[in-house]
């Protein structure tokens, strides 16, 4: 799990970009804190950007990163204040969502609380932070189901594009023949126009 928090369990004014852990840190000295956790479904595309393009590149230069406690304080007066590279817990969060073009219409002051009120969340642990064990075989499972959803999800979109597709070559094909069908049936009254009676059969065929 990544945060941006205490860099000290025992420090809460040195903070910055930590990699949580349950077991240790910051939420082992807190053994009792309490946590629900959350999935979303994200395209396979949103994940990879979460991962590597935002994530990891924020850890690589870690040390360029601060905790924004001043923009923390503000948010208790629903004021937002904040410079680049400078983020408290839900901003941090928040940014990277975005960053991976993932729209959960979220305030521009985030609090925490304001994640659950997203469409599409689903609680899969509610309680102590310390009794969460998720297993890397859920999670797997998770990203599968996931996976396979918007893949039926694409296929289904192909089949309608594929179904529109064949209708209008079906379309253009009927126009085509009626066409055909017009000009033969009336090509040979049309070459004798310039005769009167060729006239007379074009306004009886027509």
């Amino acid at each position: 799990m990544y945060s941006f928090g205490r860099l000290h369990p025992y420090n809460p004014f040195w903070g910055g970009f930590v990699h949580e852990y349950i077991d240790k840190g910051t939420y082992k000295r807190f053994y009792k804190t309490m946590a629900r956790v959350y999935s979303y479904e994200v395209t396979e595309e949103q994940y990879e950007k979460i991962k590597k393009n935002n994530i990891k590149q924020i850890e690589a230069n870690k040390e360029d990163y601060k905790f924004n406690i001043v923009g923390l304080v503000a948010v208790g007066f629903h004021k937002k204040i904040g410079k680049e590279k400078s983020f408290y817990c839900a901003e941090f969060v928040k940014y990277v969502i975005e960053k991976a073009n993932i729209d959960m219409n979220l305030p521009t002051i985030i609090k925490p609380e304001d994640f659950k009120n997203v469409n599409g969340l689903q609680e899969i642990y509610s309680g102590f932070f310390r009794k969460y064990n998720y297993s890397k075989l859920d999670v797997t499972r998770i990203l599968i189901e996931n996976l396979s959803r918007y893949t039926k999800k694409r296929r289904d979109c192909m089949s309608r594009k594929t179904k529109i597709k064949v209708f209008k070559i079906i379309l253009a094909i009927l126009v085509l023949t009626l066409f055909i069908g017009i000009t033969t049936y009336l090509f040979p009254v049309m070459k004798d126009l310039s005769s009167i009676e060729g006239q007379i059969a074009f306004k009886e065929k027509s």
